[in-house]
């Protein structure tokens, strides 16, 4: 390979996410508005007995921190960052982003179509690198139908025009503690 080759994959590289990023076509939220990070909320697995425990705090440069412990004790093992119930019609969008830095675990976006609770939802997960910023591509075809975390089979592909409640969650047995810095979620 050529150096010429090499600079312009490298250059190629480097301005990828920040061109997907301006070309955005919309964001759902900015977490660098404190108004937009006090409508969120966590829900961990103390609703059916578990002992993880989870809280929202504000990092540098005003981003949303959501951070806390996974337990597997009393069969938990999940906590979650949940936006506020709505009616968000995503139908004209391919993908969701959102710019994160992790710390090197596995979290999941998901959706749910209802306004209450029935164990359904939509889900994607995606890796985080520790402590470097990401824009994360999750494409729409790519979400699984889960029933209590349980992928249902045969399922038809999200109705993006009925999305009532989105969450990052961090579960699949990822025992201990965790924090993920969230600036922005957006829609391509």
């Amino acid at each position: 390979m050529t150096v010429k080759v090499f600079l312009v994959l490298i250059n190629y590289l480097m301005i990828m996410p920040q061109s997907e990023e301006i070309n955005m076509k919309s964001k759902i939220a900015d977490f660098t508005d404190k108004n937009v990070r006090s409508q969120w909320g966590v829900t961990n697995d103390d609703v059916m007995g578990g002992v993880s425990s989870s809280k929202i705090s504000t990092g540098e440069n005003d981003v949303l921190v959501f951070s806390g412990n996974v337990s597997l004790d009393n069969n938990g093992g999940f906590a979650s960052l949940r936006s506020p119930i709505d009616d968000y019609n995503l139908s004209a969008y391919d993908r969701i982003l959102i710019k994160v830095k992790g710390d090197g675990k596995t979290f999941s976006l998901s959706f749910r179509q209802t306004k209450y609770f029935t164990g359904f939802n939509f889900t994607q997960r995606f890796q985080t690198e520790k402590d470097k910023w990401q824009t994360i591509k999750l494409p729409f075809n790519n979400f699984k139908l889960k029933y209590y975390g349980r992928e249902v089979t045969n399922s038809e592909l999200p109705d993006k025009s009925s999305i009532k409640q989105l969450s990052i969650l961090i579960s699949d047995k990822q025992q201990g503690p965790f924090k993920i810095e969230i600036e922005w979620i957006g829609l391509y």
